[in-house]
């Protein structure tokens, strides 16, 4: 079964937010505004999945388990801390712009607002979302056919240990970024 495929209307979708932060691609430096953005995203996810749910990382405990993987990914690039509001020109590029967790932080809930208002339901961990992302998709397997879709295997590591035969169909879809090498087997 594929996101494309499923029967929409029996399919719950649990969604990593950090992924899906990185799936989106957006418009050129200053040709759209914050809320444009989260339109685009917003856009994505109710075009996509049916009965979303989408599970954020949280960036203000210090002592998350992927604090080293954050700080690596953001390594080299220092972006700095912009306060903006919804009306306001994005004016830095994407990974600049997220390579600073105060800049990331506030746009994941100004997109979590946006989200919540086209009816999808969004949750915020309080560090590492991916325990969150797999307990919510086996909460939703327990009432219906779910699909969790995320593109780290530390996701399917616990989806495989945490999940029960005592549940609805559940399953696991990889969404690897646009740019990213699949090898054919």
């Amino acid at each position: 079964m594929t996101a494309e495929t499923a029967p929409s209307s029996d399919v719950h979708y649990v969604l990593d937010g950090g992924a899906l932060l990185h799936r989106v691609v957006w418009p050129s430096v200053g040709s759209v505004t914050f809320g444009d953005l989260c339109g685009l995203y917003c856009d994505y996810v109710t075009r996509k999945y049916s009965r979303p749910t989408v599970v954020f990382d949280g960036y203000s405990n210090k002592s998350s388990t992927k604090q080293v993987t954050q700080q690596r990914r953001s390594s080299g690039k220092v972006g700095s801390t912009v306060t903006f509001t919804r009306d306001m020109k994005v004016t830095q590029n994407k990974a600049m712009f997220l390579a600073n967790t105060k800049n990331k932080e506030r746009l994941l809930a100004m997109i979590s607002d946006s989200l919540r208002q086209c009816q999808c339901v969004t949750y915020h961990a309080d560090g590492d979302a991916d325990f969150l992302i797999v307990k919510t998709a086996i909460q939703c397997a327990e009432n219906s056919t779910t699909v969790l879709v995320g593109d780290d295997t530390d996701l399917l590591v616990l989806f495989l240990f945490h999940s029960t035969v005592s549940t609805k169909d559940l399953y696991f879809i990889p969404e690897p970024k646009s740019n990213s090498f699949r090898r054919r087997i």
